[in-house]
């Protein structure tokens, strides 16, 4: 009789753990018409609970690029990698990461077509950008483009910004920005006018309060500030550096931890400094969060970029474009981050699921061909 009772609740058990993975496994047709039959709030609810996750893209064994998901939980990392089977996308190893924006993913391609795609990975929804304007002058040649994603909460739209550097070399050999806006649901790149080029090439646009942002270089009075794009407007303004920042331009970085701007400086003689804003657009709220010793970083290391400070106070990182880590303030000492099947990480985002339909949004019909199928 003990018998059948333990093996009763060994099935109950396991039947406990196969419903609370069964939305994972579920096509996404399925998925979208189930979330679309519950009340929204419901719906909010259970975002609330999502755990700290993260978009990456990342090598397998055997080279092979992928863009995988990851939801970080001690111990139990669950991990996701976008399913291309189906998908009209182009070759997966020539995407890269723009950014990222309330659970949508904006996705560059690097060939011939240089088109961009906002995704939402939890419905399968995406759409693709036009053709690029071109250069209307000549003797002009494009040296660099930097791109960033991002929502106006007051005309409710998504956007793309890229701001290119242009050489001119008639009459005279001089540099010129020229920027762009994209948004998804209209088929069309606008100009708007001539923004700074980021200090950094590299570097690209960082969204928060419908705002898109990044370092200025040179190129403008009382540079090395923090130029803001305000998507809604579209005009620039222009947010203070920390007191007594290190300005080294190469080294600048600025991301988003929990709901503060962060920046730092890893090139750095000195310990690395996070600073966060505590109060958006406030210079004097700038407060330095986190410290992570020198002596703690190897020797040859080339670049840390934070991510997201977990619930246990361990700030997760980005480290030299190869690796997720994980860093104590406590201990002072790096952990590496172990993920099965993936052998190096170059690019990462943090993600926050939504299931709203990017049909709604940009007002137009989206192609449903791209979804995640837990890896």
């Amino acid at each position: 009789m003990k018998g059948c009772k333990e093996k009763s609740r060994r099935r109950i058990n396991n039947e406990r753990e196969n419903l609370s993975c069964s939305m994972s496994v579920l096509p996404y047709v399925l998925t979208s018409d189930i979330l679309s039959r519950l009340p929204m709030k419901k719906i909010f609810q259970c975002s609330a609970r999502v755990r700290d996750t993260v978009v990456f893209q990342g090598t397998n064994e055997r080279c092979q690029s992928d863009i995988y998901l990851v939801e970080l939980e001690p111990g139990h990392e669950q991990v996701m990698k976008f399913n291309y089977t189906k998908a009209k996308l182009p070759n997966r190893s020539r995407l890269q990461i723009v950014g990222c924006c309330n659970g949508l993913l904006c996705l560059y391609d690097l060939d011939s077509t240089k088109s961009l795609y906002v995704v939402n990975p939890m419905t399968g929804d995406y759409v693709h950008s036009p053709p690029k304007l071109k250069m209307e002058r000549r003797h002009v040649t494009k040296v660099g483009a930097v791109q960033g994603f991002g929502f106006g909460p007051v005309t409710n739209q998504y956007k793309v910004i890229r701001v290119i550097k242009k050489k001119v070399s008639h009459p005279n050999e001089h540099y010129e920005s020229l920027g762009e806006i994209f948004t998804p649901g209209t088929n069309r790149w606008r100009r708007i006018g001539k923004p700074p080029f980021p200090a950094n090439k590299e570097f690209y646009g960082v969204p928060l309060n419908g705002a898109i942002h990044w370092i200025a270089n040179d190129e403008i009075p009382n540079s090395k500030l923090i130029c803001a794009f305000d998507i809604d407007s579209e005009k620039l303004r222009p947010l203070s550096l920390p007191p007594d920042f290190d300005k080294n331009p190469e080294g600048m970085m600025l991301g988003i931890l929990g709901s503060f701007f962060y920046i730092c400086n890893t090139y750095s003689d000195l310990n690395l400094d996070i600073w966060v804003m505590k109060i958006y657009g406030v210079e004097e709220s700038w407060t330095k969060q986190v410290v992570i010793a020198r002596n703690s970083l190897e020797p040859d290391f080339r670049e840390i970029r934070p991510m997201m400070i977990l619930k246990d106070g361990n700030v997760l990182i980005l480290r030299d474009d190869k690796n997720l880590e994980l860093y104590d303030p406590r201990l002072k000492k790096f952990g590496k981050i172990e993920i099965k099947g993936v052998s190096s990480i170059w690019d990462a985002v943090t993600y926050v699921a939504s299931y709203g339909s990017l049909r709604d949004i940009v007002k137009r019909e989206c192609v449903r061909d791209l979804y995640v199928k837990s890896k």
